[in-house]
């Protein structure tokens, strides 16, 4: 009996609540949001978790082209924003002027609102190379007062108040830091990146690069161990969480940084590259693009010279093969893509439109009939916007077409083979930035 009497005490007497607390667990979205929310919190902008839905790719929209059609196509319209991009090569092969041209672009897109920044160690920037390539890019007023003193002792004028003005143009703002370590100015454009300020920054070039330790030795003879290697490696790892991680307006970073290297041979290299980069492991995870640029053949002919023996035909270089390929490519961008093209010192620069004629016609934008070459009007069948007989012809048309757009602000015949060039490799890309 006295354990029936246990039993039936610990029954709840009946039409009373039960006394245990219903135990309610958060579903996965209830705990993930916590997570969210507490974990952003606390990081304050150091780390983030987020949905993948919210975050934006602008590496596959936002590109930097380079006005050379071949490359741009091969690029998917031009080096990725949002993420680091490498030019390499020898001395002399034209990465400078690669760059240049990537600013050039951007002005004629971006006008006025254009941001460059140019982080230099070697020395400053060569501004007469930069106009000579088609940038706007305004003089000191110390080297016009130089130029035009120089030119009064050559007996020639002085600069016309016309020549003067052009010689201060500059579009949108272009900017310029140096520093006598890598860390001071890996600093300087890590703050730029944090920022997201510039459109694009060039560092010219990693492979001078001088640590902080070395600048601060007081003799040469002074052994000096790493040297750059450690703030490179800091300096990519820091840049790289800067892109991934959103600023605090809750906007992804859009800036494209573009490093320039130079190689050296490398004699037991195993790779089949045969050479090496400064900062190449640093590198080697970070970058969206390696851009390999070589100089090749040179161009010339037969011409008439005026010599000692009188008048003869010699052999005279007008220009320079440059050869291009893509080492590495992210962003959509496939490696092995290689290309050439003609550089004219004549020009001070490419052919462009020997290069769109090739892109045109290779992509169906450009209607090759015998000696025949037009742009076909997509508007009229069997039209065409402009034709001309022979390669020599077509360029000269596609050249005097643009300076005329430049005056009436039209749409350029380069435009449009651009533009068909991407629609037939599916490009998809916006030139449109935030102010």
């Amino acid at each position: 009996m006295a354990a029936k009497k246990k039993d039936d005490e610990s029954k709840e007497p009946k039409g009373k609540a039960s006394r245990k607390k219903e135990v309610i667990i958060p579903t996965r979205n209830e705990m993930a949001a916590l997570l969210m929310e507490e974990f952003n919190k606390k990081m304050n902008g150091r780390a983030e978790i987020c949905k993948a839905s919210e975050l934006s790719m602008p590496y596959i929209t936002k590109r930097l082209p380079t006005g050379i059609l071949t490359l741009d196509l091969e690029l998917r319209g031009g080096f990725p924003s949002s993420g680091v991009s490498q030019l390499v090569g020898p001395k002399n092969a034209g990465k400078s002027y690669l760059y240049w041209q990537v600013i050039r672009q951007l002005q004629r897109i971006l006008g006025k609102n254009m941001m460059a920044l140019l982080a230099m160690n070697e020395m400053r920037s060569d501004k007469t190379q930069a106009r000579l390539a088609g940038v706007k890019v305004a003089l000191a007023d110390e080297d016009i007062e130089a130029l035009d003193e120089s030119r009064i002792r050559n007996g020639w004028p002085k600069f016309t108040k016309e020549e003067r003005a052009d010689m201060k143009e500059e579009v949108g703002q272009i900017h310029e830091t140096h520093a006598e370590s890598a860390e001071l100015l890996f600093d300087i454009t890590l703050r730029a990146v944090e920022q997201n300020i510039y459109h694009v920054i060039i560092v010219d070039s990693i492979a001078g690069l001088e640590s902080e330790q070395e600048s601060e030795q007081e003799s040469l003879t002074e052994k000096v161990y790493g040297g750059a290697a450690k703030p490179i490696t800091q300096f990519m790892r820091k840049l790289t969480s800067m892109f991934t991680i959103r600023n605090q307006y809750g906007k992804t970073r859009d800036t494209c940084v573009i490093v320039i290297n130079q190689v050296r041979d490398d004699i037991g290299d195993k790779t089949g590259k045969g050479y090496r980069t400064t900062g190449g492991h640093a590198l080697e995870h970070a970058k969206f693009v390696d851009l390999y640029i070589t100089s090749g053949k040179m161009l010339g002919d037969y011409m008439p010279v005026y010599g000692p023996g009188g008048t003869t035909k010699k052999w005279v270089q007008y220009g320079k093969e440059v050869n291009w390929k893509i080492e590495k490519g992210k962003a959509g961008i496939h490696e092995g893509g290689k290309g050439a093209l003609n550089f004219i010192f004549s020009k001070a620069g490419v052919d462009f439109y020997r290069d769109a004629l090739v892109a045109g016609v290779a992509n169906g934008a450009i209607e090759a009939s015998g000696a025949w070459l037009g742009i076909p009007d997509p508007e009229h069948p069997g039209a065409y916007l402009m034709r001309a007989q022979g390669a020599e012809n077509f360029c000269t048309a596609l050249e005097k077409d643009v300076q005329e757009s430049l005056v009436t602000k039209e749409e350029s015949f380069m435009d449009i083979i651009r533009d068909q060039c991407f629609k037939k490799n599916d490009i998809n890309i916006s030139y449109k930035w935030d102010s």
